[in-house]
């Protein structure tokens, strides 16, 4: 079993928002799935090679089936321990409710069109939080999974777990400090997305004016308002 930490979602200007507190490095989603080693690759590469139609036919019937059928017993153990929206179809917690902790998705056969298969395929599954906790929430369920799937599974060789990164914005404390900067922005020259101008505030927020432009200007979001103001402040 193998586990790392995918934070490659996470934008380089989100780095601003995390040290100055307008953000947090948060957790996505756990995806579990199949995964083959080198070696395994290698192998199947020259497999395939020798294979005739038919067998390459059959072959991607079988090994899909497979694949899922490998991965199914740590999904099943997991939705045992934890409460997981939609894993049993026909009980279970409402979506529109904070008693669930772990929401279940995985693909299904049809999608990957293995010979006219169809049902759920757990070689592929994501698991993410609901939104309805907080995250620190999100962190204490992601610490116990990854201690129960390595203390069930860690001797599992093809089972791949990583832990999807994203960033929380603070969005209501965003909102209100871009409200109170906008006056202090207006008409200050700028760049703006590599253009020249002035910020201008109208009913509908702050506006960027691009330099001679009369009308059509840009609508600054209260992010790039906050980020405009911190290289104001460094200029």
């Amino acid at each position: 079993m193998t586990v790392r930490h995918d934070r490659s979602y996470l934008r380089a200007t989100d780095g601003e928002f995390i040290s100055r507190g307008y953000a947090e490095d948060g957790i996505s989603s756990v995806n579990i799935r199949f995964e083959y080693s080198e070696e395994q690759k290698h192998k199947n590469v020259r497999s395939a090679k020798l294979m005739t139609p038919a067998q390459w036919t059959a072959c991607c019937v079988v090994e899909p089936q497979k694949r899922s059928a490998y991965i199914f017993p740590v999904m099943d153990a997991i939705a045992k321990s934890f409460v997981c929206y939609q894993y049993d179809k026909e009980n279970g917690p409402k979506y529109d409710s904070s008693d669930w902790e772990l929401f279940f998705w995985c693909g299904d056969f049809s999608m990957s069109h293995c010979g006219g298969l169809n049902g759920r395929d757990y070689s592929y599954i994501r698991l993410s939080f609901n939104e309805r906790h907080e995250a620190s929430r999100h962190e204490e369920i992601c610490k116990r999974l990854l201690l129960f799937v390595t203390e069930h599974f860690s001797e599992v060789d093809n089972l791949s777990v990583v832990v999807q990164h994203k960033t929380r914005f603070f969005d209501e404390k965003i909102n209100r400090e871009a409200a109170e900067l906008s006056k202090g922005l207006e008409g200050m020259k700028c760049r703006y997305m590599g253009m020249e101008g002035r910020p201008c505030c109208t009913e509908n927020g702050l506006i960027f004016m691009k330099k001679r432009a009369r009308s059509n200007g840009y609508v600054i979001s209260p992010r790039e308002i906050l980020r405009m103001s911190w290289e104001m402040e460094a200029a």
